[in-house]
């Protein structure tokens, strides 16, 4: 009996000190954060630092929160090995450190535009119920971001001890194949209300919505950036250069060849080549032109002298190749300037000579009032093929031919006001068809305008009213590429539009300072926009669709100025999306 009456005191006693302080009987949370990881072409390592610290003070202000100290933290990745924050990864260091919840995520920074994605890894329940994905302008707004993540947490977490206050509730083991994090879902939910489109039914199921958004990539498996070069490419390419059976990615300044490769995260460089300090580049494409292992580099140059009321262009292109063992001209003084297209999956190179004659965009003879010819490789030189039925007027830079899954080819290319032409083949001259009454080769004319370029060729030429003479540019528009990206079997049109803060409104003052992409379809009517992406901080000076980091499979890849609105320094970078959605 006395034993009993032991017994019955000592668990009331211990129920009493219980419901007495349930705060004290309850365990307190444990909780990691992870150093973000840093997507970026300039040295950004003390917001990095400071982001990370910001998350610890903020969270450990909370008195039911444990936080894992950073030296704990740093150990565990090393003795993992953990590179790329994927979820697999940052379980495995919830798991390794035993704790209840992992705070991970990253920066990207490109020009002044950086994102922040934060999220909350439940290691127990495999699942990630708080995020957050925010876009600013500037260093200034990222703490205010950073304590709006900390804030979410803390009320998530709090939320959770107050429902569940003492209890142990058991939870699955995650599954072999880690589903994707609900915070992920939300994101991929998300996709359809950041595309705008037209009126027909997009097909972006395989496209990969890192690129569609524009935001901050959900996979960085996904997305690349190199660091950043203190020039301004103006070209971009990719090929294999030097016959290693590797593609390599070249880019040009103003008078100088780069080659890389990229090889992992990092974009290594192979060679520079310097021109002359009175080079002009305008234009570089890669192309198997002289039909050795190695693909050709085809560099349009052309060097200007300028005296009273007139401007004198003189044409000097040359192609590089790799002969012996080293990069070399294997042709040099070429009156053409060039452009690469792949016309329907076969490669062709088009050439145009400038017009000598050109006066000003009121008389309709521009610099470009020229044929355009399919140039060839004959006798160990570069020599005109046929003549192409383009209307001459047309520049071969923002210009391509194709079929566009119907018919015979058409001509694609943007007019001398960037809105989009569609063309039957001809040989009347852009200024005929372009006329009042216009021509049944007009099959399509866009309202809206796309490509802009910084890049120009300057004139000197009457008024349209009067007899003063002016300066006058003519610009220089970036590729227009048509591809099967939806995997229909019918290649869309793929476009950029660079965007200037002051419009294009002046002739002659053009700084575009954003970017954004554009997946055009046709109907046999005209072009519909299938999709977009959201603006791109920086300007598109070149891109292509092709294999950047020969893994078999193409990529989407940007050669970005970053800092195109100042005169004084400008740095560019190459971004790569993958493009097909991550499965």
């Amino acid at each position: 009996m006395k034993k009993s009456w032991i017994v019955f005191t000592t668990l009331s006693l211990i129920l009493f000190i219980f419901f007495l302080n349930p705060v004290q009987a309850q365990k307190k949370t444990t909780i990691a954060v992870l150093p973000f990881y840093v997507y970026s072409a300039e040295n950004i390592e003390y917001v990095k630092q400071g982001i990370w610290d910001m998350l610890i003070s903020r969270l450990s202000a909370n008195e039911g929160v444990t936080v894992t100290a950073k030296e704990q933290v740093t150990e565990a990745m090393q003795l993992l090995k953990v590179k790329d924050m994927t979820i697999a990864n940052v379980y495995a260091v919830g798991k390794k450190l035993n704790v209840d919840y992992v705070v991970w995520g990253s920066i990207t920074k490109i020009g002044n535009s950086i994102s922040i994605d934060g999220k909350l890894l439940d290691v127990a329940q495999y699942s990630s119920p708080v995020g957050i994905l925010s876009q600013t302008q500037g260093m200034d707004e990222v703490i205010g971001k950073v304590n709006e993540l900390a804030k979410k947490i803390n009320e998530y977490l709090a939320g959770a001890r107050d429902t569940t206050p003492g209890l142990q509730i058991p939870v699955a083991a995650p599954p072999t194949s880690p589903p994707v994090p609900k915070g992920e879902a939300v994101k991929g939910d998300k996709l359809v209300s950041t595309m705008r489109h037209g009126k027909r039914a997009t097909l972006t199921g395989t496209i990969n919505p890192d690129f569609i958004t524009g935001a901050m990539p959900r996979d960085k498996k996904s997305f690349w950036m190199s660091q950043k070069y203190p020039t301004e490419f103006r070209g971009m390419d990719i090929g294999d250069v030097n016959g290693d059976g590797l593609n390599e990615i070249v880019t040009i300044d103003r008078n100088n060849i780069y080659i890389f490769q990229k090889i992992g995260q990092e974009m290594r460089l192979l060679q520079k080549i310097a021109g002359k300090s009175t080079d002009n580049y305008l234009g570089v494409d890669v192309f198997p032109l002289t039909g050795e292992k190695a693909q050709d580099i085809i560099v349009s140059n052309i060097f200007t002298s300028r005296g009273p009321n007139m401007f004198q262009h003189q044409v000097q292109s040359f192609v590089v190749s790799y002969r012996d063992g080293k990069w070399q001209r294997t042709a040099d003084n070429l009156p053409w300037i060039f452009r690469a297209i792949n016309n329907s999956g076969t490669p062709r190179l088009l050439g145009q000579k400038l017009s000598v004659s050109a006066t000003s965009p009121a008389s309709g003879f521009g610099p470009f009032d020229t044929p355009i010819y399919e140039m060839v490789w004959r006798g160990g030189k570069v020599a005109e093929g046929r003549k192409l039925k383009i209307p001459q007027g047309l520049s071969i830079y923002g210009l391509t031919i194709d079929n566009l899954g119907e018919g015979k080819d058409k001509i694609i290319a943007l007019n001398k006001f960037d809105h989009i032409l569609v063309l039957e083949e001809t040989d009347r001259s852009l200024s005929k068809i372009e006329s009042l009454f216009g021509g049944k080769e007009v099959l399509y004319r866009s309202e809206d305008v796309f490509g802009g370029s910084n890049l120009y060729l300057s004139m000197y030429g009457q008024e349209d009213l009067g007899d003063d003479f002016t300066e006058f540019n003519y610009y220089l528009n970036p590729r227009i590429i048509t591809y099967d990206i939806s995997k229909t079997g019918k290649r869309e049109v793929f476009i950029a539009k660079n965007d200037a803060p002051s419009g294009r409104i002046l002739k002659n003052v053009k700084f575009f300072t954003s970017t954004e992409f554009y997946c055009l379809l046709w109907d046999s009517i005209g072009l519909e926009e299938n999709w977009r992406t959201k603006k791109l901080s920086g300007y598109a000076a070149d891109y292509q669709i092709k294999d950047v980091d020969n893994d078999g499979e193409d990529e989407i890849v940007i050669a970005l100025v970053t800092s195109s609105a100042s005169l004084v320094s400008q740095n560019s970078v190459i971004v790569a999306y993958k493009l097909r959605a991550s499965e």
